[in-house]
């Protein structure tokens, strides 16, 4: 718990934020559709491992875009508290 507090005091490193960041885009989140072009949000999987072998899958570029900006400001806005 104190290692916690210690972090969120001296604010988020850097490379914590970096390693989200490439964690979330090795495991983006997929758009499988499905017959007579029904969509399924299959979630997440690896980047080389598409999901649905008999269904085209797609990488859902606005989710992870959305998700990837939330990090990037989560982190802003505990670097700007540190800062004060």
């Amino acid at each position: 718990m104190q290692l916690i507090n210690e972090t969120l005091k001296n604010g988020i490193n850097p490379k914590i934020v970096a390693a989200a960041i490439a964690l979330m885009i090795l495991f983006p989140p997929y758009i499988v559709y499905g017959y007579h072009g029904s969509v399924k949000d299959y979630g997440y999987s690896f980047i080389f491992n598409l999901p649905g072998n008999n269904f085209s899958a797609r990488i859902d570029i606005g989710m992870i875009l959305v998700q990837i900006t939330a990090v990037i400001l989560i982190s802003y806005f505990i670097a700007l508290s540190k800062n004060k």
